[in-house]
């Protein structure tokens, strides 16, 4: 068995906001209204100095224009569902590795798909066309797979 781990660590901004606002400064925060903080932030807000745990009132002090939103885990679940089943087209084998991860066998898929570089290249650019860009790892063993999609694309 060969396993292929599809690691989307930006799934929690895919399940809140929208293609075009994800292009703006956006967070995910979490936590009591009164002392919200940040959870999740894309690059743009980054780059204005937005970060994890930062209180929400900070880093709009920082960013004024970002676009913050709470988390939503039960649209984040949903979506994961909603990729797995699409993962159906390229194996029999797919499982879910909450909360932002997908395991899919590919071993028993290499020869229908041309092997490993021309299945990679498939899966990418089918989730480029859905707006997705995950890092992806493939190893023996599904936790290893996905050990090494959480810390280097393409492993």
């Amino acid at each position: 068995m060969l396993w292929a781990c599809l690691h989307f660590s930006d799934l929690p901004l895919h399940a809140v906001f929208d293609l075009d606002e994800r292009r703006q400064r956006c967070a995910l925060v979490d936590g009591p209204r009164q002392r919200q903080h940040v959870v999740f932030a894309n690059t743009q807000a980054a780059q204005c100095g937005v970060r994890l745990d930062q209180p929400l009132a900070a880093a709009r002090a920082l960013c004024p224009s970002l676009q913050a939103r709470a988390r939503d885990p039960a649209a984040e679940h949903r979506l994961l569902h909603s990729l797995a089943a699409w993962a159906y087209r390229f194996s029999s084998h797919v499982s879910l590795s909450e909360p932002d991860a997908l395991l899919i066998e590919i071993g028993a898929s290499l020869r229908l798909f041309g092997g490993w570089p021309a299945l990679e290249r498939r899966l990418r650019r089918a989730l480029a066309r859905i707006d997705f860009a995950p890092a992806i790892a493939v190893a023996p063993i599904p936790a290893a797979a996905q050990v090494l999609a959480t810390r280097h694309d393409g492993f």
